[in-house]
């Protein structure tokens, strides 16, 4: 009589188990037996990509039982559709504010029902919760073939079935635009093709940021968002917030904090952002970040980063043209004190940061200050600034001589 599974010695069982792994779809296998069930359902489940459609068979799949394999959910929100520029080139100067309103609805509404399900889950539990949102309409028809939220799926997918042990990363989002503004001949193309571009930037990265509503449409007379009207119930499972650079949406700064603080046990926060459109809209964001990502952050995060990248094809603005930055470093400077690491990427200059420091720093030692404050076990605190950042007021003084 052949051996039974079992009787064969453990290491044989996981070289069976992982070469039976590599078939295209193992859920079968899940149904052989106990063990075999744990094994291929903590594999199954250990990260999870949904949208908002999958959420009720979500609910019904991810048991108890399940629950405690989820380690990652990649929360992927589908936004409402509008118009495309390719039936009105060049001349689309401003988003349909119902289509602005549609937007944040959506996303309302998503993001209460995903917190509505996590939030009964095991409190001991803790996941790496991951948040991108998209619409067909934000690549026009010129790169629909190389949307990256589509491409980003998928290279996903296979970096889960490689079992890389390496975090999963998508480099280089921007590509197809850089490609497509080559093959145009921007930025010197004829009037027509540059307003076109313009347009088609904004419909990427958003003609507003996307935020809570709780006022009904074109209803005026009411604040567009009372959060005493729609409260998230507390997620003690999310330790970790993730944003990738995938994500080219701008998230306003005070619904971020919305969300941060429903994470009870909320560690780690990183947010992979690219800057917005505009001078303005930028440095309007910077405003009013200084105390959602500062004074009001939660107290039980030990790690905090978020940056601002810029791409020549996107963005026609200087870093250092942007006003509220020595606001936000100090904010984020008085109120960094109980994190270990935090990371600030082409949104302040260095030395708005570091003026505390100035009896004793140079702009010359900001490098090896980094260097020294990295090494401090108790408290990490990693500065990073964009290569025009740290020449920032060197620019500054040649514009603008004494």
């Amino acid at each position: 009589m052949p051996p039974r599974f079992h009787s064969l010695p453990p290491e044989i069982q996981a070289m069976i188990l992982q070469e039976v792994s590599r078939e295209p779809s193992t859920a079968v296998y899940a149904a052989v037996c106990k063990a075999w069930q744990h094994f291929f359902e903590q594999k199954n489940f250990k990260s999870l990509a949904i949208d908002q459609h999958e959420l009720t068979t979500f609910c019904q799949t991810v048991t108890p039982r399940r629950q405690r394999f989820v380690k990652h959910i990649w929360y992927r929100i589908l936004l409402p559709r509008h118009d495309s520029l390719h039936f009105n080139p060049g001349s689309k100067t401003s988003e349909d504010p119902s289509v602005l309103w549609g937007v944040d609805n959506r996303f309302t509404e998503c993001i209460f029902r995903l917190w509505d399900i996590i939030s009964l889950w095991n409190r001991e539990n803790r996941i790496t919760l991951e948040l991108s949102t998209f619409s067909y309409q934000d690549w026009d028809y010129v790169t629909e073939d190389n949307r990256v939220f589509e491409r980003d799926l998928e290279a996903y997918k296979a970096h889960k079935k490689s079992e890389s042990r390496e975090p999963y990363r998508y480099d280089n989002p921007q590509g197809p635009y850089v490609e497509q503004y080559g093959f145009w001949g921007l930025p010197n193309a004829h009037l027509g093709i540059q307003d076109y571009w313009e347009a088609l930037t904004y419909d990427l990265l958003g003609w507003k940021e996307i935020e809570f509503v709780t006022a009904a449409e074109d209803d005026h007379a009411v604040e567009y968002f009372k959060e005493e009207d729609a409260i998230l119930p507390s997620v003690p499972i999310v330790s970790k917030f993730l944003i990738r650079n995938t994500q080219f949406r701008q998230f306003w700064p005070q619904t971020l904090l919305h969300m941060f603080e429903s994470f009870d046990n909320i560690e780690d926060i990183t947010i992979e952002r690219w800057a917005s459109g505009t001078l303005e809209a930028e440095s309007q964001w910077i405003e009013y970040a200084a105390k959602p990502f500062a004074e009001w952050l939660p107290v039980t995060v030990k790690k905090f980063s978020v940056n601002g990248e810029k791409c020549a094809v996107l963005h026609d603005w200087e870093t250092c043209e942007l006003v509220n930055r020595e606001a936000l470093a100090k904010h984020l400077r008085q109120n960094s004190k109980r994190l270990e690491h935090m990371s600030v990427v082409d949104i302040i200059d260095a030395s708005h940061f570091l003026d505390i420091f100035r009896t004793y720093v140079t702009d010359e030692d900001l490098e090896t200050f980094i260097q020294d404050a990295k090494a401090k076990s108790d408290r990490e605190i990693a500065l990073l600034c964009s290569e025009s950042s740290t020449k920032d007021a060197k620019t500054s003084k040649t514009r603008n001589p004494e």
